[in-house]
């Protein structure tokens, strides 16, 4: 199953399974045009075949006959977790497959650049042409951007170098930006910033230390 595009997801289905007499309910916790993974409370043997409607949308769904490769215990009340080979499928269901886990896809990523967590520590925020950085807070973060309040407004558009470290962590992340939206409160600006180009390894940890914060 490995090499296809893949998406989590946590959607309950019933399965027809051979040997089980009716419909057992299983969760998918992931999907690829080629396989999944599912929980279930039931014992299935390696082997076992089983069929499923997925529901893809509100006019489109397709029945999926697939095969159990593996069984693992998830530790979890008696749930198993099992990893499954689909039957192939007709082109046209394969191509409804593709096209619902890149939405998905696409609206997973959308979803975590969205995610901010409420933040404060230092930051250096650099303007292009000027010599000398702003003193700054950051006040939230993200893997797409963050929020830093200073003294000073700042244009809408402008395109700052912000440099920083995470809490508990001595090593800075540099990170250029646009200011996307101003507000002024009280004696100070909050500043939104989109991340241009971010580097990867730099999106890593911020991840981390969100899931470590939240």
């Amino acid at each position: 199953m490995g090499g296809s595009a893949r998406v989590l997801l946590s959607l309950d289905v019933a399965a027809t399974i051979s040997g089980y007499p009716k419909p057992v309910p299983v969760t998918l916790v992931d999907l690829s045009a080629t396989g999944c993974r599912i929980t279930a409370r039931s014992v299935l043997l390696v082997g076992a075949t089983l069929e499923f409607r997925l529901q893809l949308s509100k006019s489109a769904d397709v029945i999926a006959r697939a095969k159990v490769l593996r069984c693992v215990p998830t530790g979890s009340g008696g749930v198993l977790e099992y990893g499954l080979e689909f039957a192939p499928f007709s082109p046209g269901d394969l191509q409804a497959l593709r096209t619902y886990i890149e939405d998905e896809s696409s609206k997973s990523q959308r979803e975590k650049s969205a995610a901010r967590i409420e933040v404060e520590f230092p930051a250096e925020c650099s303007l292009p042409g000027e010599k000398n950085p702003i003193a700054a807070v950051v006040i939230d973060l993200g893997r797409g951007g963050l929020r830093f309040a200073c003294e000073r407004a700042l244009s809408e558009g402008l395109t700052p170098t912000l440099r920083f470290a995470l809490p508990g962590d001595t090593k800075p992340i540099v990170m250029r930006g646009r200011i996307v939206h101003k507000i002024h409160q009280f004696r100070e600006y909050h500043h939104s910033v989109a991340f241009i180009d971010p580097n990867a390894l730099d999106v890593e940890r911020i991840e981390r230390f969100m899931q470590r914060s939240m």
